[in-house]
């Protein structure tokens, strides 16, 4: 599906959460620059980071990048999410993993 619909060039998404402590500022900028070097990647139009959500576990966001090619959709986000990984280990921000709190309650009869 061509969801950016006239234009010559294809949007590649990739959602992604971080902790609600994080500096979104900063989480920007890491995500921005974890993009240097995909060959995949148009510079124009520029990537771009939208948050979505405050959700259960994390604050939502979507690095929205473009590439010209459909057929290098999958190469290009494969290349995004290693980027990513390593980009917010190096720059210690955290991506929330769901946390349950279960209480066992001792029947006292």
């Amino acid at each position: 599906m061509n969801e950016t619909g006239h234009l010559p060039q294809y949007r590649v998404r990739c959602r992604v959460g971080v902790a609600y402590d994080s500096d979104l500022h900063e989480v920007e900028k890491v995500l921005l620059d974890s993009l240097q070097g995909n060959p995949h990647l148009l510079q124009e139009p520029a990537p771009r980071v939208r948050y979505r959500e405050f959700g259960e576990w994390a604050v939502e966001l979507e690095l929205l990048a473009w590439i010209k090619n459909p057929r290098d959709r999958g190469c290009a986000r494969d290349l995004i999410i290693r980027g990513i990984h390593r980009a917010f280990r190096e720059g210690k921000i955290t991506i929330p993993t769901p946390q349950r709190e279960i209480t066992i309650k001792k029947d006292v009869s």
